[in-house]
């Protein structure tokens, strides 16, 4: 090879052993004439003037380059070090991140006659200069989705693998509840509840992500603070990533199993999946969001099963919202669920006829249901009335008569408003 790179070749090692290594890499470089890039940390001074040349960083900025030896006179003009103390120490704890004098080193360099020189002599005015060494937007972008996507590809868990489970979880509901396919009186509440299990489980497989999320802030939090990569680069490639991810594994739960098994009022697929993606998105952004918020990643995973637990006791199934004392009314209005499953059960329902019932053209007609003043109503067989199965016509009427069974799904709504929510939570969580 022409080039060697070594990364902290003399971590774990003590002063001889160091020394040794760096002797011998010195010699092969010397004899197979390489060139060798090693980073390196607390070196003896004997270590640290065997280098050829130093490249000294703070917060991804430059803080010196040169000769090893000139080093030393170049930070003794800054702040003299200390008798008896190693020299490439004192360099050190100059230029730490944490010390007082590391904006002064920085901006030493950028202004040295010193470094004007070396560019004179090596040509590096414009690669080793005192600002952060920047790159445009779109290739920091670039950067940032390659590492990200190979991180996607290496844990399967984190979409691949849950693209499966979707696949199949999704399809054993549809299966099972495959009577409610039909649009029919007896099964207004089973259609409920498929829609309910068609949008819970995967908001609560998100945790699978919360370990990968965490190991990945661990390390980029390292790289923000370095200046190696902005802040605003990584989430926005990460929130992009998200997306897409959320309507792939979205359409794996629901394409075939709510359309084509479970008969989904097809015209307004692309409402249902758009608003099905977006409680999945609100979920991903809840994990991602614990993942960061604790140093262990086990602890964010509990927080996040919580969380989920939370969204789903207050999604409108089993409370009714002013039965909700308070503060707890609050994690009503915080609940992906409410807004998701409302507005799916409504794009599924509404425009839809179910079998078991008939118009009633006029008000006043025995055994005729109404909603309020609303025409026509309907009405169905005593055996069904009796049952406590019969809920309407069409869609609307449904919805209005599964309103005591489910206060929160079937009451009122509005998709703009509820979608309007989901990215309100989505966005919170980013931010």
């Amino acid at each position: 090879p022409r080039v060697l790179f070594l990364d902290e070749p003399t971590s774990g090692l003590d002063a001889s052993a160091a020394e040794s290594v760096v002797d011998y890499i010195s010699s092969v470089a010397a004899e197979l004439n390489l060139i060798v890039l090693a980073t390196i940390h607390q070196p003896s001074f004997r270590v640290y003037s065997g280098f050829g040349n130093v490249l000294i960083l703070a917060q991804g900025r430059t803080a010196f380059f040169g000769a090893p030896l000139d080093s030393v006179g170049y930070f003794d003009s800054i702040t003299p070090c200390p008798e008896y103390v190693n020299p490439a120490e004192h360099i050190i704890e100059l230029v730490d991140s944490r010390s007082q004098t590391v904006d002064a080193c920085l901006d030493h360099w950028g202004s040295s006659q010193y470094r004007h020189q070396l560019a004179t002599i090596h040509g590096v005015a414009t690669t080793l200069g005192g600002g952060r060494v920047g790159v445009g937007w779109l290739a920091e972008a670039y950067h940032v989705l390659r590492r990200q996507l190979k991180i996607v590809a290496r844990d399967q868990m984190l979409y691949s693998g849950r693209a499966v489970i979707f696949l199949v979880m999704e399809l054993f509901f549809a299966v099972v509840y495959i009577a409610a396919r039909h649009r029919e009186q007896g099964q207004v509440i089973n259609r409920v509840y498929l829609t309910v299990w068609f949008v819970a489980p995967v908001g609560l497989l998100a945790a699978a992500g919360t370990h990968t999320y965490n190991q990945e802030f661990m390390a980029v939090k390292k790289e923000i603070k370095n200046g190696l990569v902005s802040a605003t680069t990584h989430v926005a490639v990460s929130t992009l990533i998200q997306v897409v991810a959320c309507a792939g594994l979205s359409l794996c739960a629901i394409g075939v199993q709510m359309f084509a098994i479970s008969n989904f009022w097809a015209p307004h697929f692309w409402s249902i999946w758009g608003l099905h993606s977006m409680v999945l998105f609100s979920f991903e952004a809840a994990s991602r969001v614990l993942a960061v918020g604790f140093d262990n990643s086990l602890l964010g995973t509990l927080m996040f099963l919580m969380f989920w637990f939370q969204a789903f006791l207050f999604a409108g199934m089993f409370l009714r919202k002013d039965d909700i004392i308070w503060p707890f009314r609050a994690c009503v209005y915080a609940s992906p669920f409410q807004y998701g499953i409302r507005s799916i059960a409504h794009l599924d329902m509404f425009d839809a006829t179910f079998d078991g019932a008939t118009l009633c053209p006029s008000q006043n007609i025995p055994d005729c249901f109404y909603d309020g003043d609303e025409l026509p109503g309907w009405r169905c067989s005593q055996e069904l009335v009796g049952a406590g199965k019969c809920f309407g016509y069409t869609g609307a009427q449904v919805l209005f008569s599964a309103v005591n069974v489910f206060p929160a799904i079937c009451a009122p709504y509005s998709t703009a408003n509820d979608a309007g929510f989901l990215a309100l939570l989505s966005g919170v969580s980013h931010a």
